[in-house]
């Protein structure tokens, strides 16, 4: 019996040329990536170390200085918005004097102390003997009231007792019935007058400077009366506000 003969199969075997140029292809592919490999690594470190680094002295700097969180600019802004609506107030301020000022020669006056800073309802302001004004002047409110007189001055400066000075009485008269009382200061603004419990005056009554031009002082506010005592008093407030006095306007001899 005849058996076919099977040569036997010899395993390939690759030359060293063919090796030595694979493995310069591998090579060249490996070191074509590399750059690429690098870069991304670098960004990758970079990045990382970029965003713990920010974050890091982020929150160092908010628990160290928290105040920082306010910027600069929002101060400025604000300072700003400040002075323009100081700057806006006080124009309106001026011409709203000014378009009351008195028929005789007078100087706006900006007042430096006022109540509750100066006893006694007295005031200072920046204008003196240089600028015209003499002991004696009269003294008006940004609404055209006479509120006081200057009672020293020097070059610069003038000191004011205004009517509702505790030291102070003022003649007025009770415009309804045309008496003239004298009323006194008691402060703030704010005046008392005792008189014969069967005089007639009421609640709301007005008194007024008396003079060639009448100017309103005071109106009535409380009246107090005892069966047993023969006269009552007389409480007053003033139409002026000491406390909100900031430009007044002063005669002067000029």
């Amino acid at each position: 019996m005849r058996t076919k003969y099977h040569p036997s199969r010899k395993s390939f075997k690759p030359s060293r040329e063919i090796i030595g140029f694979a493995f310069l292809v591998v090579l060249s592919i490996l070191f074509s990536f590399i750059p690429l490999l690098k870069d991304g690594l670098i960004n990758t470190y970079s990045n990382s170390a970029w965003f713990v680094r920010n974050f890091t002295l982020t929150t160092f700097e908010k628990v160290l200085y928290p105040w920082n969180e306010v910027s600069t600019g929002s101060f400025s802004s604000t300072t700003q918005n400040a002075e323009i609506q100081i700057l806006e107030k006080e124009n309106a301020s001026l011409k709203s004097i000014l378009g009351r000022k008195p028929a005789n020669r007078s100087v706006l006056a900006r007042v430096l102390v006022k109540p509750p800073q100066a006893p006694y309802d007295e005031i200072v302001v920046d204008v003196g003997s240089e600028e015209g004004i003499l002991s004696g002047a009269q003294i008006f409110d940004d609404n055209g009231s006479l509120i006081g007189t200057v009672q020293s001055v020097s070059a610069h400066f003038s000191k004011a007792q205004l009517f509702s000075s505790p030291s102070a009485g003022t003649e007025a008269e009770l415009l309804r019935v045309g008496s003239v009382l004298s009323l006194s200061g008691l402060g703030d603004g704010s005046f008392t007058v005792e008189v014969p419990r069967d005089f007639d005056i009421r609640e709301g009554d007005v008194f007024v400077l008396p003079g060639l031009k009448s100017r309103p002082l005071a109106s009535v506010e409380q009246i107090k009366s005892d069966p047993e005592n023969s006269f009552k008093m007389v409480y007053l407030k003033g139409f002026f506000e000491p406390r909100t006095l900031t430009w007044v306007l002063i005669e002067s001899r000029n």
